[in-house]
């Protein structure tokens, strides 16, 4: 009998060892403290369980490690493009009318979504929920998804009671960006294409066209117009390595200097934003398209009972050009 007993006990163990165990990153809250770690479990409700036996409130918890490919800066592969949050905002403001609770929205709405990044973020905000955060401070901590705009409407949805109304306002409002952006595609798409061939036509002049000729008057005594002596001194230029090409890795590295001057300092931010509308015909397009932005939420937003000095705060926040926000704050 204990033979049978223990056989049954081993085979039970070796199930146990098949199993393969998984790592959860969570943080959470204990004793009013926030705290984090990484947890080893057969699945998520498991891990789940062991920190709740630990007294452990938790905020936030994922499958695998910290040192992810997201912590060493492939952040490229984690992005939410503006059809997909337009997609959520909108199943979000349906259900929501429906009358169904936040949490169980999200949980329908995390279920539809295909972006892995994307929904492991909207599990981390619903995890926040449940642990007593507000919906709009749990969106405002993912900043590249959930612009200002976007949270301050959740904010004024939550102190008005009336989250699915200004949920409906935002779908809306993406859907009509995303039109007016794929306009503007269509208009700079054609200009683009004709700078990039011109470009690429004078580059490969230089390169293969302009050698050729170089060897046909190598022999000849006549002097040569200043002009195609001009082109072949380019020509040379471009061909060489430590010249062209060397000049080019510099070009390159330079530009990525320069961006990341720009976008780390805000002072540089506002000057280069200030000059962006000063450029011919595209500033005009785009003083154009802040000042309608700001002009039609101002106006839902007054509409939805909102107070016209907040209505005008958030407006103006949603403009992405920090030298009109500056403006408009004076």
């Amino acid at each position: 009998m204990n033979t049978v007993k223990y056989y049954y006990l081993i085979n039970i163990y070796i199930g146990d060892l098949l199993i393969k165990m998984k790592n959860f990153t969570w943080h959470g809250l204990k004793e009013g403290q926030k705290t984090s770690g990484v947890i080893t479990s057969k699945n998520r409700m498991e891990a789940l369980d062991l920190l709740k036996n630990e007294k452990i409130i938790i905020t936030s918890i994922k499958e695998g490690n910290t040192k992810d490919s997201t912590k060493l800066g492939f952040s490229i592969f984690n992005s939410v493009n503006p059809k997909e949050l337009m997609n959520f905002t909108k199943s979000f403001s349906v259900m929501c009318k429906g009358g169904l609770s936040i949490i169980k929205t999200l949980d329908m709405v995390i279920r539809q979504q295909k972006n892995k990044h994307f929904r492991d973020t909207l599990e981390n905000i619903k995890n926040e929920i449940e642990s007593g955060e507000t919906l709009s401070k749990s969106f405002s901590k993912y900043p590249k998804i959930f612009d200002r705009l976007y949270v301050n409407l959740l904010s004024a949805g939550e102190a008005s009671g009336r989250l699915d109304f200004f949920l409906d306002k935002l779908s809306k409002n993406m859907e009509r960006n995303e039109r007016r952006k794929s306009k503007l595609k269509k208009g700079t798409m054609y200009p683009a294409i004709l700078i990039a061939t011109s470009v690429a036509a004078v580059v490969l002049m230089m390169v293969f066209v302009v050698p050729v000729f170089v060897k046909i008057y190598a022999n000849s005594k006549n002097q040569l117009p200043q002009l195609t002596e001009l082109l072949i001194q380019i020509s040379n230029f471009i061909k060489d390595p430590l010249k062209g090409g060397l000049s080019a890795i510099c070009i390159f590295f330079l530009f990525f200097i320069i961006k990341y001057i720009i976008e780390t300092n805000q002072n540089t931010l506002i000057i280069f934003h200030k000059y962006l509308l000063k450029l011919p015909v595209l500033g005009n397009i785009m003083i154009k398209d802040i000042f309608y932005k700001i002009f039609l939420i101002k106006g839902d937003l007054i509409g939805a009972g909102v107070p016209v000095v907040d209505a005008i705060e958030i407006a103006q926040n949603s403009s992405n050009n920090l030298y009109v926000q500056q403006s408009l704050d004076r």
